[in-house]
């Protein structure tokens, strides 16, 4: 009686395995064993970058990092500077990473850097300035001052290790393959432990009764959700300075042009609104980095709208996309240019317009969403997507309108929507996607999880696929073909010889995909896609990126407990090799119009691109799990939620309005 039964039954009658004491004794020292070799390692191969910064200006400095000097916006840090206030930055990466740093001062002052050293197993190194860029360098004792004109576009200066710098960054190199290994080997030992014993750990939770007011939460979280996206909505709305949004110019063009009768851009040599004029010295954020003043938006904000017409010379970034995008936008121009209203009234009562719309279109995707109901919200509430949709943007239609399809679909796969019920709105949303901006309506797919929804109502499957994915596509495919988007073309750009290469060999773009993928510049896509707000130049808080991680990890449990029909076994895999074809789909444009041909990655993307894509891929894996587990999960989502978009708004005040950026 000394030791546990090596096996026992878990009340169902089938066998379980428990372990021996001994067992659990050699398990207990093999975790210690890997616990102590991380934590060795990671001291070793760990690294801290400190220094002193002060400087003339508020502004943003941006601190680059890499192994070889490849230096990009994923592996980089921004920090906020007040004029005059000293700040300290500590930078705690592990150490071949740090081998190259870049540091990118706010423009049109004086910034000093002091007593800069690296701690690096146990030691401090140095650096040496190896370049600079639109700055001046001078010393001062243990400083060094960095100085560059109000003008420049990219100061910058980037820092190299000298030799025993360089020497120790090659042993910590080692220690850190030493660190990823054991870190490896612990996660699949913790996996079989945690397998092994999932009967012990499932069953009292499988015993804790049925909780009613969560299912009473569950049947209203499209209320809460809009809640939610109205106060947030709302605030990012008003916060936003005119022309923040990237390329709200192109929209507000593309909303005159539709009123003027021109919905797809119109003839050479047609007169329009010389709508860039609204916004004045808020229409260059891409040079003017500067704080602004809230005094001299209330004055633009408070000039006339502009609706006549005089100039041939108009944003043409939009004109290939469908004008029901821009119709609540249109209506809030026309009904400005006939009562003479303010820019600043028509902005926002355009940015409120469409955020009530997109509540609306998340309200219905959340509320049909079946198992997928709470990742839905979460995903609608991403700082991102309430960016997007509280404002003059075509993504405000397409995010809203993807989650709302998705949800539609996941509920009829689920069994807990009705097909004859919801035939109309199949067909309002079908079409409406279909005509999104291109590469959008992939999403449409989603109808193939939903056959036996089908079958079940009598409806034929066959005809349902040809009215809601074929009819839509034939549209999308037409409405492409249709526009003339030669103007979309980046400057140095040759698409047809970018074309040609595709046609001759396909794998140099797959390659490019799997770089941008796979590569470090996922984790810019991904803090982009949870929100690097405005031109992508207000990041969030640090911390705001890990929690928004854990938070779209938790709500894939958040799933009734309750039976339901969704087939899971095989819907959650075909929506991961949907998304996957799906990112080839939405980086092929990009590829070609967008892409230089010495380009190492697809550039151009952007992190908000992929909301659609999110919202597929967590609605199709999306699990059930005990109310008990629901419970803390959904408290997690929900209160990251809010602290995100917390966090956000307080990052556009201060990046717009006290620091600059």
């Amino acid at each position: 009686m000394g030791e546990t039964m090596t096996h026992a039954t878990d009340g169902t009658g089938r066998l379980q395995w428990r372990p021996r004491r001994a067992e659990v004794l050699f398990a207990a020292v093999v975790g210690l064993l890997v616990l102590g070799l991380l934590w060795f390692a990671g001291e070793r191969a760990g690294s801290r970058l400190a220094f002193n910064v002060q400087s003339s200006v508020a502004g943003q400095m941006q601190v680059f990092y890499d192994e070889e000097g490849h230096f990009s916006e994923s592996t980089s840090r921004w920090y906020p500077l007040a004029a005059g206030q000293p700040t300290e930055i500590v930078l705690e990466k592990s150490g071949p990473r740090m081998a190259h740093v870049r540091i990118d001062p706010p423009g049109g002052g004086k910034v000093s850097l002091c007593g800069m050293r690296l701690s690096l197993a146990g030691q401090d190194r140095g650096y040496v300035v190896v370049g600079a860029h639109q700055v001046e360098q001078a010393g001062e004792g243990q400083c060094l001052v960095l100085s560059s004109a109000a003008d420049a576009a990219d100061p910058q200066v980037v820092l190299a290790g000298d030799a025993a710098l360089n020497a120790s960054i090659r042993a910590a190199k080692r220690w850190h393959r030493l660190y990823q290994g054991v870190l490896c080997a612990g996660v699949v030992l913790l996996a079989v432990a945690l397998f092994g014993l999932r009967w012990l750990l499932l069953a009292p939770i499988r015993r804790f009764p049925r909780l009613r007011w969560l299912e009473w939460l569950d049947g209203r979280a499209h209320w809460v959700c809009a809640g939610l996206m109205l106060v947030f909505g709302g605030l990012y709305a008003l916060q936003t300075p005119p022309g923040a949004v990237p390329d709200e110019g192109a929209h507000l063009a593309k909303i005159a042009k539709i009123h003027a009768g021109a919905p797809f851009g119109g003839a050479p040599g047609d007169l329009f609104p010389e709508v860039a004029l609204m916004y004045g010295p808020f229409s260059k954020y891409l040079d003017n980095k500067q704080p602004l003043s809230a005094e001299r938006m209330e004055r633009q904000l408070g000039q006339p709208v502009i609706c006549s017409a005089t100039t041939t010379e108009m944003a043409r970034g939009a004109d290939p996309y469908f004008p029901h995008q821009y119709a609540l936008s249109t209506a809030a121009f026309a009904v400005a240019c006939a009562t003479g209203s303010s820019f600043g009234t028509f902005l926002y009562s355009a940015r409120f317009l469409n955020l009530l719309l997109a509540t609306v279109l998340v309200g219905i995707g959340v509320a049909f969403g079946g198992r997928a109901r709470w990742a839905l919200a979460l995903i609608a509430l991403l700082p991102m997507s309430m960016f997007q949709m509280a404002s003059l943007s075509a993504d405000s239609l397409v995010i809203s309108l993807s989650i709302a399809w998705i949800g539609l679909t996941a509920g009829l796969a689920s069994g807990q929507v009705e097909v004859r019920r919801v035939v109309g709105l199949l067909w309002v949303l079908a079409i409406s996607v279909g005509l999104l901006k291109p590469g959008a309506a992939w999403i449409l797919g989603s109808l193939l999880f939903c056959r036996d929804a089908f079958r079940r109502s009598g409806i034929s499957y066959v005809r349902a696929l040809a009215c809601f994915l074929v009819l839509p596509w034939i549209l999308h495919l037409g409405l492409i073909a249709s526009v003339d988007s030669d103007s979309i073309v980046r400057d140095g750009v040759d698409p047809q010889a970018n074309m040609q290469l595709l046609k001759s060999d396909p794998a140099v773009f797959l390659h490019l995909v799997g770089n941008t993928f796979f590569g470090d510049y996922n984790q810019h896509l991904y803090r982009m896609m949870v929100g690097i707000l405005g031109w992508i130049d207000v990041p969030l808080s640090e911390w705001a990126y890990p929690l928004a991680g854990v938070a779209l990890l938790a709500a894939l449990f958040l799933g009734s407990n309750r039976e339901d029909l969704f087939p899971w076994r095989w819907a959650a895999p075909a929506s991961l090799v949907m998304a996957a074809g799906s990112a080839v789909l939405i980086s092929l444009p990009l590829y070609a119009r967008w892409t230089s041909l010495d380009a190492p990655i697809v550039q151009g993307l952007q992190g908000r691109y992929f909301l659609p894509t999110l919202a597929f891929v967590w609605a199709g894996v999306a699990m059930r799990s005990p109310d008990l587990v629901r419970t803390v999960l959904l408290a997690l989502v929900m209160g990251a939620a809010v602290a995100l978009n917390i966090d956000a708004l307080d990052r556009l005040h201060q990046a717009y309005f006290v620091l600059g950026r």
